[in-house]
């Protein structure tokens, strides 16, 4: 590579439904020195009821969209996606390739293996398969599928060091093979906390308790409806907020108004820092989890969290200093609702903390400067 031309990074993930990963790889490839590196995002095709994050979007980087290839696992569509993907790494010629997600991360470092074998492969665990997704038959496929991959993979990212723990102990790769970068979030023009109340019509004597995500086993809406209805018990003042979609979300709604739970849904919304402004406390119900965007947003805003110990959570929520981090149960979840519902003062102190928190170690700038040190570091080797 002559040292003046720039470093051409192929950015690869199966599809940029909303949430975290098309977040995260938008303000990458948007804020990423454009006079030093030339960025091309390759994706996919997100898959009902999955909202696509691209549409209405004013990028500055281009993307290739690969139609044949989502999330489902289908033979002849699959077949197309190669050839596609075969076809745009011919075209680029990237550098460095850097895969996301799972079907993204095994097509893209096999294929640039073989057609483009001198690029150095990167791939990102944004989040892990170990929990929540397979039985033990179907998980043990799938190590021996990602520490085949390693071999390939001159770098893994984890985002969050609860992530990489966990890869480690399951031999996936060695520590020294992963670097933990932590993700990057715009602070959003947060409205003021009246105003947006009034906007969104809510009540101004109402405790607000929000959860923001996708309706899907994985981040466990169910508990929402179980903390909702034993808070109700106790507190009748506390209101609970869903915002987002997913296979669930029927099911989730049926449930709660045959309980006449003091649940709203919102669907996806884009007007989710004006929401967080409204809110009085954000909840996070997962069994897995990587570093939660939802808690860093919350903290941007100033409320106060409670999650469960899922993941590496604990990079963004301290229990006791910025919320509380409780076990996976409805019950604990809902007693640490109650604590910060009856405490106004706790919330206050709880949300300033948070908000100190995610203005030093989550900003797009840090994220970015990471991101671009560890290319040229991998060049250089």
């Amino acid at each position: 590579m002559a040292a003046t031309s720039k470093i051409k990074v192929l950015h690869l993930v199966t599809r940029m439904n909303v949430g975290g990963v098309a977040v995260l790889l938008d303000n990458l490839m948007s804020c990423i020195n454009k006079d030093e590196f030339e960025v091309l995002l390759g994706t996919g095709v997100c898959e009902s009821p999955e909202g696509e994050y691209l549409d209405g979007r004013n990028i500055n980087y281009r993307y290739e969209r690969i139609a044949s290839f989502h999330k489902s696992i289908k033979f002849f569509d699959d077949i197309k996606a190669v050839i596609e993907i075969v076809k745009l790494m011919r075209k680029f010629r990237p550098d460095i390739v850097h895969t996301h997600t799972s079907k993204a991360g095994l097509f893209g470092r096999v294929i640039s293996f073989l057609v483009v074998p001198q690029s150095k492969r990167v791939h990102t665990f944004h989040g892990h398969l170990l929990v929540g997704y397979f039985n033990p038959i179907k998980l043990g496929i799938v190590k021996i599928f990602e520490k085949s991959l390693g071999l390939v993979t001159q770098k893994f990212i984890a985002m969050g060091t609860q992530v990489r723990d966990d890869l480690v102990s399951a031999g996936i790769g060695t520590t020294t093979k992963f670097s933990v970068l932590f993700p990057g979030l715009a602070k959003p023009d947060f409205p003021d906390r009246q105003v947006a109340r009034g906007n969104l019509m809510l009540a101004d004597d109402k405790i607000y308790c929000t959860f923001v995500g996708r309706l899907t086993q994985i981040k466990r809406p169910d508990r929402v409806l179980e903390v909702a209805a034993l808070v109700a018990q106790q507190n009748p003042n506390v209101e609970f907020l869903v915002v987002g979609d997913g296979d669930l979300a029927m099911e989730m709604k049926s449930k709660s108004e045959n309980e006449n739970l003091p649940i709203t849904f919102l669907g996806w919304r884009q007007d989710i820092p004006a929401i967080l402004a409204a809110s009085d406390v954000a909840l996070l119900t997962s069994d897995n989890e990587a570093v939660a965007l939802t808690l860093i947003e919350a903290t941007q805003a100033g409320i106060p969290v409670v999650t469960t110990s899922a993941g590496s959570v604990g990079d963004v929520a301290i229990d006791g200093e910025n919320g509380f981090v409780t076990g996976f149960s409805a019950q604990q979840l809902a007693e640490a609702i109650l604590k910060l519902a009856n405490n106004s003062s706790l919330r206050q102190a709880f949300g300033s903390s948070g908000k100190k928190r995610s203005e030093a170690l989550f900003s797009i700038e840090r994220m970015v400067t990471d991101h671009e040190n560890l290319y040229k570091e991998l060049l250089r080797k």
